[in-house]
């Protein structure tokens, strides 16, 4: 723990004693919590909300990716019922390994698949799905602002903007992004890793053996989030050696960075009071006197850590061999297209209270490249550097980590250091979108911010902290006006699906092929026929996905649909469903 020693002259960071004179001050800390939780509760329910509807019927995110993720996801629970293999899914058919042309959802299904195996449909379950996304987000931002001593209500802020800055409410639209929970412990387990570099040596195995754990959870949640995670991994680890090395007061500093015991904060120091109320028959016995709970921790923690990592390696190496053999890379064009400029850094949500911010900067595409975090949250993040102490070095080092971040992916001209390590690293090359690094820069921002916002409650008086707070959601929460164009597309999932459940006739066919409609986006035709699949179990040609291995226009009628059909190899021998007006189902001879 922490010695009980002065941090700065403005702000004392002590092990709190045993006692019941600080009484006062946690109702007060409590109070405060309350009053920032709502206003974190009120900023989430604009952010989440208002994207399905007051009686949740409609489905969060555009109407390409959000559907796309539906597919995707019940496909995981046709797999669990042993109906598919995991990765052979039922578009693009017949082509094998579909799934691994983009996210998988293995680290995040399971809160789809709870529902469905209690019989909610499919749109209600993938609505609880993207909650929890929201929901566990938070909670880690929360638990681990906690294990760097932020008391509840700054703590509460710091999940607040992790959630709601700018970059991240911009890519609302793309719902497969909505679980980033391993991001905050992975930061988190960096910096201890760092500080055990350089302090204990015999503490490293154990920190990497955390980080690459929560690293592996990210790859089975979102492999280019995850990549993109990984990356500040690394400069978290460096930012901690390096600022340590020049610190003065190595020993206490360390000890900081390295968090707050769980016990004070976690479920730990529940078990740790229902065991020392000594209830009679509970005492460990015969072989597993030994372990006790911490020998259980022990052994519970190599066994997840095996199980994850084996996992997650597993499928990296299916990713590769499947992109190997189809020769799926991204060029470096492709990177740098996505990629931020330095104009990025002050372009604003397309919102009503802030697209004037980004008018002229047309060129960028905002969803993609923004890493404005917010007016007011850059300020205080800015407002947290003159901070002295311990809570100055850990703005210190979170502003060190976003600033390495900022410069990893911004592109000048054509080029970036994003770019020339997708050529080194391995599995760098697959992500198309660097930019999206901002929702991993929103964790340190929002450290930084936290601790600007506790310089102003420790300087000002309580009102001055008060205007801050209200200040902040009032910016978090103006991009999520209903008029805001960020809000992205949506559309009524119970309409869609009623129209799903007659749209295919099995007709003793193999597969079928939607065919596009006039005035609606292509993509929408290909997630309408994924779902379609997944309703009927009837396979499709159609597909979408964040690689095409065949794009073929826009197939308006039964001759279009013919001609396409003939001429794919693949195809030839399988009977195809055409659904439109009196087409016919369509065999493809072999050329």
């Amino acid at each position: 723990m922490v010695s009980q020693r002065s941090d700065s002259a403005e702000e004392p960071v002590v092990t709190p004693p045993v006692s019941t004179g600080l009484a006062g001050q946690e109702l007060d800390e409590r109070r405060q919590s309350l009053v920032v939780a709502l206003l974190v509760v009120a900023s989430a329910v604009f952010a989440t909300w208002g994207r399905i509807g007051p009686w949740a019927d409609r489905v969060p995110g555009d109407v390409g990716d959000t559907r796309f993720n539906m597919a995707v996801l019940e496909h995981l629970h046709l797999w669990s019922r042993g109906r598919v293999g995991l990765f052979d899914g039922l578009f693009f058919w017949p082509l094998d390994d579909v799934i691994l042309y983009s996210d998988n959802h293995l680290g995040s299904g399971w809160a789809y698949l709870l529902p469905r195996w209690m019989g909610v449909g499919i749109s209600n379950s993938f609505a609880v799905w993207y909650f929890a996304g929201v929901l566990l987000s938070g909670l880690a931002a929360y638990a681990v602002a906690r294990r760097w001593w932020f008391t509840p209500a700054t703590s509460v802020v710091i999940a607040g903007v992790f959630l709601l800055a700018f970059p991240v409410t911009m890519q609302a639209n793309h719902a497969q992004l909505v679980h980033r929970w391993y991001i905050p412990w992975a930061l988190f387990e960096a910096t201890r890793l760092g500080v055990a570099l350089l302090t204990d040596r015999s503490l490293v195995l154990r920190r990497g053996r955390a980080v690459s754990g929560w690293l592996a959870v990210g790859l089975l949640c979102s492999p280019g989030v995850a990549l993109l995670t990984g990356l500040l991994v690394l400069a978290t680890v460096a930012a901690t050696v390096g600022l340590l090395w020049l610190d003065n007061d190595r020993a206490h500093t360390a000890e900081f960075l390295s968090g707050r015991d769980p016990r004070a904060i976690g479920t730990r120091r529940l078990w740790d009071r229902w065991q020392a109320k000594g209830r009679p028959g509970c005492a460990w016995k015969g072989s597993l006197a030994w372990t006790g709970w911490s020998g259980w921790a022990r052994v519970s923690g190599w066994a997840s850590w095996l199980g994850v990592v084996g996992v997650a390696g597993w499928v990296a190496l299916a990713y590769q061999s499947h992109a190997s053999r189809l020769g799926l890379s991204r060029t470096s064009a492709d990177a740098l297209n996505y990629s931020p400029t330095p104009k990025s850094l002050v372009t604003a949500p397309v919102s009503d209270w802030w697209q004037w911010m980004g008018d002229d900067l047309a060129q960028i595409n905002v969803h993609e490249h923004a890493l404005l975090f917010g007016v007011v949250v850059s300020f205080l993040a800015l407002w947290a550097l003159p901070s002295s102490g311990f809570r100055g070095r850990l703005a210190h080092l979170h502003a060190v980590v976003a600033v390495a971040g900022v410069l990893l992916v911004v592109k000048v001209g054509r080029w970036s250091i994003f770019v020339l390590m997708a050529k080194v690293l391995p599995g760098l090359d697959s992500v198309r979108t660097p930019g999206r690094i901002a929702l991993v820069l929103a964790f340190p921002v929002a450290i930084a911010c936290g601790t600007g916002l506790r310089r102003i409650h420790i300087r000002f008086p309580a009102w001055t902290w008060l205007l801050a707070l209200a200040v902040l959601f009032l910016e978090l929460g103006s991009q999520q006006l209903p008029s805001s164009r960020s809000a992205g597309f949506v559309t009524d999932a119970g309409a869609y699906e009623a129209e799903l459940r007659v749209a295919v006739d099995e007709l003793e066919a193999d597969a079928f092929l939607l065919l596009d409609v006039d005035g609606v986006p292509w993509f929408a035709t290909d997630t309408e026929a994924m779902l379609a699949a997944y309703q009927t179990e009837v396979p499709t040609v159609n597909g979408y996905s964040g690689w095409l291995p065949y794009d073929p226009g826009a197939l308006m009628t039964c001759a279009d649909a013919e001609t396409w059909l003939n001429n794919q190899p693949e195809l030839a021998g399988i009977r195809v469903y055409v659904v439109g007006a009196d087409c016919p189902v369509i065999t493809p001879e072999s050329s």
